[in-house]
């Protein structure tokens, strides 16, 4: 008796995860674990990743060298810095000088 309960929930907790699983009209992907060179061609899910690439590198924002310059001065007035923290140093100028 317990044993065809126990049947009997399973099946219906797997018949539910069907119905809602083919119940989804989107797309399910995790769009970062995929790499284009891993995809075939004219897949749903390689066009998926190559419109998020190109709209990704067409957004890039520009960088404002003068800015950049003039962060990189303003950190050398503390004296001379690590290659780590010159490495920091530039990337915070690089975010703070970017215009769209």
């Amino acid at each position: 008796m317990r044993l065809a309960l126990l049947a009997g929930a399973v099946a219906v907790a797997l018949g539910a995860g069907f119905a809602q699983a083919q119940s989804s009209n989107g797309m399910v992907m995790d769009p970062y674990a995929y790499h284009p060179q891993r995809l075939a061609p004219g897949t749903a899910e390689y066009d998926y990743v190559m419109r998020q690439s190109q709209a990704a590198a067409s957004g890039q924002a520009q960088v404002d060298e003068h800015a950049v310059e003039q962060a990189l001065q303003a950190c050398q007035r503390f004296g001379p810095l690590s290659p780590a923290t010159r490495e920091k140093c530039e990337i915070k100028a690089r975010q703070t000088a970017t215009r769209p």
